[in-house]
């Protein structure tokens, strides 16, 4: 084996390793969708509180962002990666045995801090690791098995709760993520990315690099990050905490079956990331088909309002619901591969640091800002979820249109 192989196989490794500890971010991300509800009615918390507890997460995930991307620019994302593991099972055993709000709220925000370096650490990776011809794919399916883990924080995770209880498939799922930590860890003397640092960089400068060349850089970056964290924002919302609920509410289906029809949310994700790896190539430097995804993204989003406002037949609600997630998909990963062709290698971590930053303070505000919307349009009703909804699609709408403005997605 020659050493150019060696190296290739070297870094399929190691993104294997990368892309199970980013499936068990997506599973922690959506998890409370099952959960939260539940112990929201148990413990008497409003639908106001039940939102912020979920989006601590988000708070902890988003607000790290830039140190995460520069951590990894310059440590790799084997070490960062490993510690952050390591956090999140500690977040993870709390949650198991949680019995209060404010303890609910740390375990999710201690998860929300290990998970951090997870994202910007497999695009690092891919960066380094792979040609640049083959980052747009390597994006779809990086994302796309990311959101296999959301798929399976639904339906499959609610038959655990419902089997093992709560304590006992938390402290399963807290051993996991420990497992991937140690593996991590000792893979670390193999990563790709350390020591490629330019000489004498500093982390200070990398997280300065990082948010000057989203304030301040090629404005193409500022329009394809508002469309990656308008649609993540508005999609991780509604699958990971109210689509149950609403399925439920609006079919009176009860709790299992409203469970499978929003999977079908994340199956679509699923399917859209796939296809984007395959469409980005269409988007490279052209406006008008980047403009065409955001479009389809919002247009997808007010057909799942009018199904669900006509009630119409549960299966075209799962299909509708499947629809925003196969758009989202393509949009998210048509984002992605905008923002690495309008970068050097070099700086990429820096730049998805902060970009994802964006991408969660859209989260948190879709997480908190729901819940806030919902209580002020009567509680969680049909009604209630239509109207927060008709909103927060609204306000995506408006963040697709500075797409517009760019003449070209090229450096």
């Amino acid at each position: 084996m020659n050493s150019s192989e060696g190296r290739r196989n070297g870094a399929v490794m190691l993104y294997l390793l990368l892309l199970a500890a980013y499936f068990m971010s997506n599973f922690f991300r959506i998890s409370p969708a099952v959960l939260l509800p539940r112990l929201a009615r148990e413990m008497g918390m409003t639908a106001a509180v039940t939102g912020f507890i979920s989006s601590l997460f988000f708070y902890a995930y988003g607000g790290v962002q830039p140190l995460c991307g520069a951590l990894n620019d310059r440590y790799g994302p084997m070490r960062t990666g490993a510690l952050g593991m390591a956090l999140c099972a500690l977040g993870t055993f709390m949650f198991s045995f949680a019995d209060s709000p404010a303890s609910l709220g740390i375990a999710r925000l201690l998860t929300g801090l290990g998970l951090g370096p997870i994202f910007s650490g497999v695009l690092v990776h891919q960066a380094h690791g792979f040609p640049k011809e083959r980052y747009a794919a390597l994006t779809g399916i990086t994302i796309a098995v990311g959101n296999l883990g959301a798929v399976i924080s639904v339906a499959p995770l609610g038959m655990s709760l419902d089997k093992l209880g709560r304590f006992n498939t938390f402290i399963i799922l807290g051993t996991i993520s420990l497992a991937v930590a140690a593996a991590m860890w000792l893979c670390r003397s193999r990563d790709l990315v350390v020591g490629q640092s330019p000489r004498g960089t500093s982390m200070l400068k990398g997280l300065k690099d990082g948010m000057a060349l989203l304030l301040k850089g090629h404005r193409g970056i500022k329009a394809a990050t508002l469309m990656w964290a308008s649609t993540v924002g508005l999609q991780i919302s509604l699958q990971g905490l109210w689509a149950v609920a609403w399925f439920e509410e609006a079919y009176r289906c009860g709790t299992g079956p409203a469970r499978n029809w929003a999977t079908l949310i994340g199956v679509g994700m699923m399917a859209g990331t796939l296809l984007g790896g395959r469409l980005a190539s269409l988007a490279r430097g052209r406006t008008w088909v980047l403009a065409s995804f955001g479009g389809a993204i919002a247009a997808s989003w007010a057909l799942f309002l009018a199904v669900m406002h006509l009630k119409a037949p549960l299966p075209l609600a799962g299909a509708a619901g499947a629809l925003i997630g196969v758009t989202s998909g393509v949009g998210v990963v048509a984002a992605n591969s905008a923002i690495n062709d309008l970068v050097d290698r070099d700086r990429i971590g820096a730049l998805i640091g902060a970009a994802n930053m964006t991408v969660f303070a859209f989260v948190i505000l879709s997480q908190w800002g729901s819940g806030v919307l919902i209580e002020a349009f009567g509680g969680q009703s049909s009604l209630g979820f239509l109207k927060t909804y008709g909103a927060l699609t609204t306000l995506l709408t408006l963040c697709m249109l500075p797409i517009l403005t760019v003449k070209s997605f090229r450096r």
